[in-house]
């Protein structure tokens, strides 16, 4: 009988280990990943950037524009430098936004603006009357 008992005596300290062992385990195991905070999920995102700037630069030789007349495609809200160079004296016109630039033979003239009104504006020459493009803002 002796040994019955040394074998449910020994069978139940293995049971206490065991069991001591599992609740040592949780007790050093890392701690579960909290969920985040709902001011961080209601966090707002970063501010929507401006448009770059659009750049057209056009040149005017001979009465002819280099490239050939262009239809230029421009998003709305876009800000817009047009860069023209002309090599006689004039005056460049864009239509619809009523900017003018004079134009001084061999020197770039700029006219800078936002492109907030939808549709299709002239570029031209008023001394000569070339057209130098088109600006398509949609």
């Amino acid at each position: 009988m002796t040994t019955i008992r040394h074998l449910a005596l020994g069978a139940a300290t293995v049971a206490a280990l065991a069991l001591g062992g599992c609740g040592n385990a949780a007790d050093s195991a890392a701690p579960a990943p909290q969920p985040a905070s709902p001011a961080a999920a209601a966090a707002p995102s970063a501010a929507p950037q401006a448009p770059a700037t659009k750049r057209i630069e056009i040149t005017v030789a001979g009465g002819k524009v280099q490239g050939g007349l262009q239809r230029i495609e421009i998003p709305l809200g876009t800000p817009v430098t047009l860069v023209v160079t002309s090599d006689e004296n004039d005056e460049v016109h864009l239509h619809g936004y009523d900017r003018e630039a004079e134009l001084t033979a061999g020197t770039p003239a700029t006219i800078e603006f936002t492109a907030d009104q939808p549709g299709v504006f002239e570029l031209e020459l008023h001394g000569s009357g070339t057209q130098l493009a088109k600006l398509e803002v949609r």
